[in-house]
């Protein structure tokens, strides 16, 4: 394997990967370095190795991309924001001391919804409509009942 430190964005393009396939290697170089258990003590966290198409680079390099930092577009900005400020209204009902929620239900809920303030902030990449709405649809598979369905819920502010 080569490697090429710093990913510059002209040598992505240079190797026809794209931003986009970029940022999804590193989540899933993450996602399995985080469940290693034989890590050595000196690795930092950002010189994990992310590997695509047969070339590494370490996860510290993504900051040397020229991520673009805009906001979701309409109508997905209102809508998700409302939809957040409901969901998590959902969360406070559901985490009642009396209630008959459980903690795993609770903790699934958060973790659908834990990545909608990146995508209302940082849109593009992984932080797109279809990739927050399978999250929402994994919650629903579930759990989902006549009273709370995630899926429903954002679909009734898209409208």
């Amino acid at each position: 394997m080569k490697n090429h430190f710093p990913p510059k964005p002209e040598i992505l393009k240079e190797l026809g990967i794209s931003e986009d396939e970029y940022f999804r290697c590193c989540f899933a170089s993450l996602d399995k370095w985080s469940r290693r258990k034989d890590l050595p003590e000196v690795m930092e966290f950002g010189e994990m190795p992310v590997e695509i198409r047969g070339y590494v680079f370490q996860l510290k390099d993504i900051s040397t991309l020229e991520h673009r930092c805009s906001p979701a577009p309409e109508p997905y900005l209102a809508a998700y924001q409302a939809f957040l400020s409901s969901a998590l209204d959902a969360a406070r009902d559901l985490s009642h001391p009396h209630g008959p929620t459980t903690k795993e239900q609770l903790h699934d809920l958060l973790e659908a919804l834990h990545n909608i303030p990146g995508f209302i902030n940082n849109y593009g990449g992984w932080f797109v409509h279809e990739n927050l709405l399978k999250e929402l649809k994994r919650y629903d598979d579930k759990w989902a009942d006549e009273n709370l369905s995630l899926t429903r819920m954002l679909g009734d502010y898209l409208k």
